[in-house]
């Protein structure tokens, strides 16, 4: 694979694969994906500064350009074309907060980016990855590997800026070498005990080890947010010569060749046309019809997946009667609460794991217990369960849990949840104040999913963690 001249042509026939991949994950039918995928292509194209180098990181931007163009159809009232998890991800969506894989992918090198994209999500063999270089294929291997160490030492470094908690500040050097060991070592005890009780240092733990797959995984969902693992399926489907279905099972195996290249056909040539009346002019005497944006605004804009946000579910005699939970399709998963931090799957898509272990150790005996049940999972979406028991009788009480995987409750029964963050609060619903000793008390609620579903690690009663 040379290096990209920035020609709308040679990226339309280069990226057109990948891009349409991603807008087929984001829309509702082919037609829509291949429209999506063709005015993502126009809007890089449109915004990408002139002076652009030789390895200039193109995908990765028209990728994004793909989701802030879905972002804007569903703006204009043209969501019904979006995928239903999308549409539910835009609605939680926070503009201003960056995670840290994606400003650590940022302050990377343009060629360098280019080739940490290309080798570790679209998978692409050695020779072509050398190519994006310059090099040699002999060589390429060991620029793969620096970009890896660059891509995690850039967000270490990211994430130690943005660190406020004194403790997480004095275990980074610790944390630094612990991620960097590719076998995966016993860890010093001090460390252990705090990756046990602090989420996000176990998460970046998790996220930023060097070795392994899950580098990958938090590239991919630090630069696209919503639909990261069904792309990272597919690619990895591409690379390996086979054509996976889309995540709504529209399956592409089985079409004769020849109509595969008379649709794609049909489909770049408009696209052509398209670039060309949006592209500024080449004339070098002429002004540019688009002002050259900064570097920050044109590469990659921020998502959420973790954003601050109030949501109230409480009911009233203004709103419609809270419907009964849906019928679960399968059956029921119980998953324990844990002190420690659920593992984020690699490259698989999100499951629930049956596991039930002891919550964090607290002051005095725990007065309750929590567990935590994925009723039903579906592809963006889910339906769970809270199960508390309480060894005294209550009159009036609140409920805390953190979602480690950024998920969103949307819809909550037999109690009111605001939502900040990760961090859920729930208050009783007007006819469950008061519960009677050793009563379990059943919270059943609907929410969203993009990248994992793991369990929250511990449920607090009144400020006080029950034991699982």
């Amino acid at each position: 694979m040379a290096a990209d001249s920035g020609d709308p042509a040679g990226l339309l026939s280069k990226y057109w694969d990948a891009v349409r991949c991603y807008a087929d994950l984001c829309t509702t039918t082919p037609e829509d994906g291949a429209q999506l995928a063709t005015e993502a292509f126009a809007r890089t194209c449109r915004e990408a500064p002139p002076w652009t180098a030789p390895h200039f990181a193109w995908l990765p931007r028209l990728l994004t350009a793909v989701r802030n163009t879905a972002a804007e159809w569903y703006a204009d009232g043209r969501g019904g074309m979006l995928d239903p998890g999308l549409r539910t991800w835009l609605d939680t969506e926070d503009p201003t907060w960056i995670p840290v894989a994606l400003h650590g992918f940022q302050d990377m090198p343009e060629p360098d980016r280019s080739l940490l994209w290309h080798s570790q999500i679209e998978l692409r063999p050695l020779v072509e990855s050398a190519g994006l270089m310059g090099v040699s294929p002999a060589r390429a291997e060991a620029e793969i590997q620096r970009t890896r160490e660059l891509f995690r030492e850039s967000c270490l470094r990211v994430r130690l800026h943005t660190l406020v908690d004194k403790d997480c500040r004095g275990y980074a050097k610790l944390l630094d070498v612990a991620t960097r060991d590719p076998e995966g070592g016993a860890l010093p005890e001090d460390l252990r005990r705090h990756l046990a009780r602090c989420f996000d240092c176990s998460t970046a733990a998790t996220d930023f080890a060097l070795h392994g797959s899950r580098l990958a995984t938090t590239l991919a969902r630090g630069v696209l947010g919503w639909g990261s693992t069904g792309y990272l399926r597919s690619r990895q489907a591409a690379a390996a010569g086979s054509r996976p279905p889309t995540s709504r099972g529209r399956a592409r195996a089985g079409i004769p060749r020849q109509h595969v290249a008379l649709t794609l056909a049909a489909l770049t040539v408009p696209a052509l046309v398209l670039l060309g009346i949006l592209l500024p002019s080449s004339d070098p005497g002429s002004p540019a019809s688009v002002a050259a944006p900064s570097y920050s605004a044109v590469s990659l804009p921020a998502y959420p997946v973790d954003s601050p946000s109030g949501v109230s579910a409480s009911p009233s005699a203004s709103t419609t009667p809270t419907p009964k939970p849906p019928t679960p399709s399968s059956q029921p998963s119980s998953v324990g609460l844990s002190d420690t931090t659920t593992e984020l799957p690699g490259q698989d898509s999100p499951s629930p794991t049956a596991s039930k272990t002891s919550a964090a150790p607290s002051h005095s005996a725990a007065s309750c217990s929590a567990s935590y049940k994925l009723v039903n999972q579906w592809d963006g979406g889910f339906q769970a369960q809270v199960l508390l028991t309480s060894s005294t009788a209550l009159n009036g009480w609140h409920l805390e849990w953190r979602f480690p995987d950024g998920q969103r409750i949307t819809q909550m029964w037999n109690g009111t949840f605001t939502q900040s963050g990760a961090r859920v609060s729930v208050t009783p619903a007007d006819y469950n104040i008061s519960v009677p000793a050793h009563q379990t008390l059943d919270i059943g609620f609907l929410g969203t999913w993009s990248y994992a579903n793991g369990s929250p690690p511990s449920v607090s009663l009144n400020g006080a963690v029950c034991s699982g």
